[in-house]
């Protein structure tokens, strides 16, 4: 019957190869790198499989932001006309108004293919739960877990909702959906197909627990801390059978492999010098720590962490009061070199650019800097609003999205964006760097790093996907002499970052 498929925007060939092998499978995942187009034969799938009668709902479960893009974009560009399809995004801040629950009750109504696009945050709340089983009560059910890689620890709350709801009876169809590359993490695998298919592991490989899946595909040591011993990762191994046993209801793809002829990715380094005073505040934390460790003082990964994210703060400008204040922020005083580049950057560049910032302090003196070198300033509140332009400095209005910023704001803020309101859009990798399309943009800066290889592939493949016409262009911004080229070049050559600072590891990395 997928012969028989009326598409309403034509696939690629890989798209069109899975949506024929797997439309009429009930279980299945799709690793594809950033920027295949896994979202397309989602779409398709859930359609074909309601014009069969096997479905009348399709519920998608993504991270925030990615689920309202599903209803907002994806599903009007794909999805079949005589389906007639019903679409809704639930947002927990809005779920006791009447205009939600309205709008709720007209999803369980509609004689059509019903859509329901939600959070893993907003599944683990009561109201959330309680939403989702309503819904699905008295339909058959197709249920999509976008950035499945999402749900892979066994002891989050999202994950335990998540595969619950897999179980539910109403559930016909699961699909799983992440472009972050889990061959290079295996563990991450575990979770997202036990979701998928039932007793997925003792089904084909006899393992019946996490500890055993741990056991079977890593060798281990034990690394002692004072009297604390502590399991380390030494290696991954018979990853090939891994695979193998993946392969059963998983696809792996590549754009390489997709044969999509995408512009090239372009990286370049903008290198600065931290003012003084900067130097000074670095200097003293890295002598103070390589002490520390010559005197035998070994670090588990989280505070060794927390130091190079300190070292990072102090190379972006400002420092916090101690290691366990999150939120006291002061800013070093003088001149801020890394801002000065950016600008300079920016004043460069005459398209669209994409600014990746890791921290809030960071989001919210780039926006500043850049509005108050535009000719509109912004509408009040945290972020900048209808912008011009053609500001004299030619830098243009910024716009952001980050945790602070409101949910219904940072999609109008992306919008605007989009519309060509502003021409600089600062965002969070983790705000921002899953599941959306921003082609638009040809230039990313990073302005501040986050250390997480994950953020970074995401991130990147955010403007370099299917749309995009021109080559992107990656820029890091480097104070000289930092941790900051040592980060760059770690997540360049795809290597975890928390994996090398353990132990007396971090020496190496403050002092190389």
């Amino acid at each position: 019957m997928t012969a028989d498929f009326t598409w309403t925007t034509d696939p690629f060939e890989h798209q069109r190869d899975i949506f024929t092998a797997t439309a009429d499978l009930d279980a299945y995942a799709l690793f594809w790198e950033v920027g295949c187009g896994k979202t397309k034969p989602t779409i398709d799938t859930a359609c074909y499989r309601y014009l069969k009668g096997d479905i009348t709902l399709l519920v998608i479960i993504a991270p925030n932001i990615v689920h309202d893009n599903w209803v907002t974009h994806e599903i009007p560009k794909h999805g079949l006309a005589e389906c007639d399809i019903q679409s809704f995004v639930y947002y927990a801040n809005k779920a006791s108004t009447n205009k939600h629950i309205e709008s709720i009750n007209g999803l369980i109504s509609h004689k059509g293919l019903s859509v329901l696009a939600i959070t893993y945050d907003a599944i683990c709340t009561d109201n959330g739960k309680k939403t989702l089983n309503a819904v699905m009560r008295d339909r058959k059910t197709m249920l999509v877990a976008d950035e499945i890689h999402r749900i892979k620890s066994g002891r989050a709350e999202r994950t335990k909702a998540t595969k619950q709801f897999g179980k539910h009876k109403n559930v016909i169809i699961k699909r799983g959906l992440t472009g972050t590359p889990i061959t290079n993490r295996p563990f991450d695998v575990y979770h997202p197909m036990d979701f998928l298919e039932k007793d997925f592991w003792a089904k084909y490989t006899g393992i019946n627990s996490f500890m055993a899946f741990k056991t079977r595909y890593a060798e281990w040591s034990v690394q002692h801390f004072g009297p604390k011993r502590v399991p380390k990762l030494e290696r991954f191994i018979r990853l090939d059978e891994l695979r193998d046993h993946l392969t059963r209801r998983s696809h792996a793809l590549t754009k390489e492999e997709a044969g999509l002829k995408l512009p090239p990715k372009v990286y370049m380094q903008r290198v600065f010098d931290m003012s003084p005073h900067q130097r000074r505040i670095y200097d003293t934390l890295v002598n103070q720590w390589i002490v520390e460790i010559d005197a035998g003082k070994t670090l588990e990964a989280p505070l060794a962490m927390v130091r190079l994210l300190r070292l990072h703060q102090v190379a972006c400008g400002y420092a916090h009061a101690n290691e366990d204040n999150k939120h006291e922020v002061t800013w070093i005083q003088g001149e801020q070199p890394r801002m000065s580049t950016l600008l300079g950057v920016l004043e460069d560049i005459p398209d669209q650019v994409l600014v990746w910032t890791r921290f809030r302090e960071d989001a919210r003196a780039v926006v500043d800097a850049i509005n108050a070198r535009s000719t509109t300033k912004p509408d009040g509140g945290p972020t900048a609003k209808f912008l011009d332009v053609e500001a004299e400095t030619g830098l243009g209005g910024a716009v952001r999205v980050d945790g602070s910023v409101p949910q219904d704001e940072r999609l109008a803020n992306i919008q605007a964006w989009r519309d060509g309101k502003a021409r600089i859009l600062v965002a969070n990798p983790k705000a921002l760097g899953t599941g959306i399309t921003l082609t638009e943009a040809k230039t990313a800066i990073y302005y501040s790093q986050d250390f997480e290889l994950e953020s970074r592939i995401q991130s990147e493949g955010r403007p370099h996907r299917i749309g995009q016409d021109r080559s992107v262009t990656y820029i890091d911004l480097i104070a000289r002499d930092t941790i900051d080229s040592k980060i760059v070049e770690s997540l360049m050559n795809k290597a975890e970052i928390a994996n090398q600072v353990v132990g007396t590891g971090l020496r190496a990395w403050l002092r190389p």
